[in-house]
């Protein structure tokens, strides 16, 4: 069923918890799955960005 996604994303709270393993274990399940990993944003509001 993961094969199904279009991509996997690399959440930026995992990365603040634990970057080394978050990246490791994302990017290692998409590989075996064959899907890209993207990252995005916690950002909801305009003065959030940058």
């Amino acid at each position: 069923m993961l094969a199904r996604f279009d991509f996997l994303d690399l959440n930026g709270k995992d990365i603040a918890e634990d970057r080394q393993r978050a990246e490791e274990m994302t990017y290692g399940l998409g590989q075996q799955i064959q899907i890209p990993v993207v990252a995005g944003s916690d950002t909801h509001q305009a003065v959030q960005y940058g």
